[in-house]
């Protein structure tokens, strides 16, 4: 896949998805694999155009939007479902007052679209202008074929990165994963912690992520840690370690059969399943017995999540 941040011009006949794509989730996938199908048959390229940022933060800032997906990955997700060229520009204060003619018109200067896929509630230019009427009429004028993708439903409910936002932060991991057809990750370096772990037998990696993520509800999670294109078990704790006082938010996650040293190293948590909420516990021994359970029931089902 090819990576334009610039517009650069493109002699092949494309088709171009447009969208936010904040998880690559089930639907999302659908439409691309739509367009892809269609590029075969036609001996088009496809194309993803996208954002590196979301548009909520320039549009509704005090909404405090959060990611299910870093840039990186986003762009990883798109790769693996054979996209050809990725179009990713950055939303700001310019592309908000756009309104949908330019913004169309400059994408047909650069690029010979042929056919456009979108969700069937994508809107564009300016105060959301651009909705599928105006795309088809445009469409008409300029011989460029419109799809639309119906809504796409999963356990009786339309799939969308509301929803799964919403999953990630009930703590519904599983539900989320599915949605995702793949394990909800945070990327994050690691840095130097309180160390409370490492008094308890159970060291642990204190981690910064990378991106404004969604984060998890409290509590404890089967997970696994990618670090070098290797995959460890591992146990992650997100909140504040309520057994000991003035704790700051946190990530920590125990990486099993594990010594290396991975300070300022960056390591992905991959979550697989809610184990329980945080707890206050009355001694460091009570909380070492419960952690022992914890790793116990991760090694019990660990073999469920070896494919990823």
């Amino acid at each position: 896949m090819e990576l334009l941040r610039k517009h650069e011009r493109i002699h092949e006949e494309i088709a171009v998805c447009f969208g936010n794509f904040d998880g690559v989730h089930h639907g999302h996938q659908a439409l691309i694999k739509d367009m892809i199908e269609y590029c075969d048959q036609k001996d088009y390229k496809s194309m993803v155009y996208t954002f590196a940022n979301h548009p909520m933060e320039i549009i509704a800032p005090a909404r405090n939007f959060h990611y299910i997906q870093h840039v990186g990955q986003k762009a990883e997700s798109l790769r693996d479902l054979g996209v050809d060229y990725l179009c990713l520009k950055t939303f700001d204060e310019n592309t908000m007052n756009l309104r949908p003619k330019p913004f169309l018109d400059e994408l047909i200067y650069y690029f010979k679209i042929r056919a456009i896929f979108i969700g069937f509630n994508y809107r564009f230019g300016k105060n959301g202008e651009g909705d599928i009427e105006y795309l088809k009429k445009y469409g008409e004028k300029h011989n460029i074929d419109i799809f639309i993708e119906e809504s796409f439903c999963e356990f009786g409910e339309r799939v969308s990165s509301t929803r799964i936002r919403g999953l990630i932060h009930e703590g519904k991991i599983k539900e989320a994963n599915v949605l995702l057809s793949r394990p909800y990750s945070i990327i994050g370096t690691v840095k130097a912690g309180a160390k409370v772990g490492r008094t308890l037998g159970f060291p642990t990696a204190n981690i910064k992520p990378i991106e404004k993520y969604v984060l998890p509800k409290r509590g404890v999670y089967h997970t696994k840690v990618r670090w070098h294109q290797k995959i460890y078990d591992s146990i992650t704790n997100v909140g504040y370690n309520p057994t000991f006082e003035d704790r700051e938010f946190s990530i920590e996650t125990h990486i099993m059969n594990f010594d290396e040293n991975l300070y300022n190293e960056e390591i992905e948590v991959l979550f697989f399943d809610f184990i329980r909420n945080e707890k206050k516990f009355n001694s460091k021994e009570e909380l070492i017995s419960q952690i022992d359970n914890d790793i116990n029931q991760v090694l019990k089902c660990k073999d469920k999540y070896d494919r990823i």
